[in-house]
């Protein structure tokens, strides 16, 4: 995650909770308290998670609409996007919106970190105000993708 840390913020236990309702119940158990101080000071809760069969993952949300756009704009400010779209036939490096039920819910990023050289899918929930981000080895991307479309809080389809 390419993020540069941020004041330090003391979520509180009551905000965490809220959070994890909004992480799918397969996800749940394998949550801790996540390091806030990687995050702007308008985060309320930040949980990583490590499920098995899935991918590390961590979960914020945010205080408003204004700060969940600028937490995701943050994390994927140092990637250069080159697609349109994130699909595993697509090169990395895509930005769409997507969909759940119908209606345009969020934005996705895939993208490899420069540093790490992994794969790294970025999303947003608008509507709850989460933004999750998730990486695996580059060779993994395509099994990244599919996983991400159950990883919550909402999954869809590309717009």
């Amino acid at each position: 995650m390419s993020t540069a840390p941020g004041p330090a913020t003391a979520p509180s236990p009551g905000a965490a909770a809220s959070l994890l309702a909004h992480v799918p119940e397969a996800v749940r158990p394998s949550c801790s308290d996540g390091d806030a101080s990687a995050f702007p000071a308008s985060v309320v809760a930040v949980v990583a998670c490590t499920p098995a069969g899935g991918f590390p993952v961590v979960y914020a949300q945010f205080v408003d609409d204004i700060s969940t756009q600028g937490g995701f704009q943050r994390l994927v400010s140092d990637v250069r996007f080159t697609q349109s779209s994130c699909d595993s036939s697509t090169p990395l490096n895509g930005r769409q919106k997507y969909q759940n039920s119908g209606k345009t819910v969020g934005e996705l990023a895939c993208y490899q970190d420069p540093q790490d050289g992994d794969a790294y899918v970025t999303w947003s929930s608008d509507d709850v105000k989460i933004i999750g981000q998730a990486h695996a080895p580059l060779a993994s991307y395509g099994q990244l993708l599919a996983w991400w479309k159950n990883a919550g809080p909402l999954h869809g389809t590309a717009t």
